[in-house]
């Protein structure tokens, strides 16, 4: 990417990077990590031309049930930088 002075990098996030739920500690810290990272990733590539970006997870019910995972994360990335 650097060579060619573009490219697009996604992680997958997720709202609990931001809010800690009961029971699911390692995944909030998980994420919270990616979060970190992601965020550092982006200072260090800011002048090479290479986007970093967290795109959502699939979506959640009330109830936690897990739907169908977005579409806009590809697009995201396909789009980003051009």
């Amino acid at each position: 990417m650097r060579a060619r002075n573009r490219g697009t990098i996604v992680n997958i996030g997720s709202a609990l990077s931001y809010r800690a739920i009961p029971l699911q500690s390692a995944y909030c810290g998980a994420k919270f990590a990616v979060r970190g990272f992601t965020d550092s990733l982006r200072s260090e590539l800011l002048h090479d031309g290479v986007s970093v970006l967290v795109a959502p997870e699939g979506t959640r019910s009330p109830d936690g049930e897990l739907g169908t995972f977005k579409k806009g994360p590809f697009r995201m990335a396909m789009t980003a930088g051009s």
